[in-house]
């Protein structure tokens, strides 16, 4: 019995995948790794590269430091980099061609390019935090999913150009910087809380037909700020339930055709603001600011139309009253006695409103 239960264990030892051993700096891994100390590859230049697809690099905890690239994959899919942190020098984890792979928990310093996702469609960029770096997701990886992060200090941005992706409950809080920029079409930005000290917020440019939805948008040093939302050449959006506090101008489109906007907050210091570049306004766009505006412009408008027509109907029914004649040079005042055959001047039955200028006004 006990030889066919060491049989059986051997057996299930051979065919399970088993994990690799610490890697060492410029390792290429093909199977399930996990660190198991801090890899510092500062001398080296280059971290760990992705070599086989459905594999999982579990930092454990531990952390990579480059002066390079700290983990790479160039083209692998459905693998799996979680748990740890990475400091780099010049670029974090770089996904080029991959498909499926997810990058979650990670805690991501240094500078410029934390993520970035080159040719890369439907990989979740997920509950990680980055201090100095940006999310970098380009024109040519579409169908992507980043969602949760938390990206702050200088240089903290999220850049998304490719299409088809959702951007959600991110919280991006920057100095100087534009914390959000989107490009591409078809992509939802939804619940992400987006803060700057001046900058644009949100920034759309090319492309379009994007949802931008529930978004919290704040600027704090906000007297000579830019515009909290700017639309740049992207057409056919929708934007809905935004609130924009502290720019001094809320939404500019500066160009673009098409965008609607429904029940935006807009609380500036000036009040609620909304800005077209342009004096004609792109068909199909409408204007959270002016709306209430408009209402209140048409009430007076048919108040006054009222009041104008009963008066006129007044006159046609009942004539102008007509005030006596004054007599001067020291003539007795009084009615003018009725001579007889004479016939009595009829009053007009209309007399239409007449300016009347002082000495002043006369020219």
């Amino acid at each position: 019995m006990a030889s066919v239960t060491t049989v059986l264990a051997a057996l299930a030892l051979i065919g399970a995948a088993p994990a690799s051993a610490q890697p060492v700096c410029g390792e290429v891994i093909t199977q399930n790794t996990t660190l198991t100390a801090d890899l510092n590859c500062n001398r080296v230049g280059e971290g760990i590269t992705i070599g086989a697809p459905g594999i999982t690099l579990d930092l454990g905890g531990h952390g990579i430091s480059t002066l390079g690239t700290a983990v790479r994959n160039p083209g692998y899919a459905n693998v799996t980099i979680r748990n740890g942190s990475i400091g780099f020098d010049t670029r974090g984890i770089v996904l080029t061609g991959a498909t499926g792979n997810t990058i979650r928990d990670i805690l991501i310093e240094g500078l410029v390019v934390g993520i970035e996702l080159r040719d890369s469609d439907d990989n979740r960029i997920v509950a990680n935090r980055l201090r100095s770096a940006l999310i970098d997701v380009d024109s040519n990886s579409d169908g992507n999913v980043v969602r949760e992060n938390v990206v702050t200090a200088h240089e903290g941005v999220i850049s998304v150009s490719g299409s088809h992706t959702r951007i959600v409950r991110n919280v991006v809080w920057t100095g100087e910087d534009t914390p959000m920029g989107v490009g591409g079409h078809y992509n939802e930005v939804l619940h992400n809380t987006l803060v700057a000290a001046r900058s644009t917020l949100l920034y759309l440019g090319s492309g379009g037909d994007h949802l931008i939805a529930d978004n919290e948008l704040l600027q704090y040093e906000s007297i000579h700020g830019d515009p909290g939302v700017q639309v740049a050449g992207s057409s056919g959006n929708l934007f809905r339930d935004n609130h924009v506090d502290g720019a001094p101008l809320g939404i500019w489109v500066e160009s673009g055709a098409d965008n609607a906007f429904r029940r935006n907050a807009l609380d500036g210091e000036v009040g609620r603001t909304f800005a077209h570049g342009s004096r004609r306004l792109p068909g199909g766009q409408r204007r959270d600011r002016d709306a209430a505006a408009e209402q209140q412009r048409s009430r007076l408008r048919r108040r006054r139309d009222r009041r104008r027509g009963a008066g006129n109907r007044h006159q046609a029914q009942h004539g102008q009253r007509q005030r006596r004649p004054r007599h001067r040079g020291g003539a007795r005042r009084g009615r003018r006695r009725r001579q007889p055959g004479k016939r009595q001047r009829e009053p007009a039955a209309v007399h239409e409103p007449v300016l009347r200028l002082g000495r002043f006004g006369q020219g």
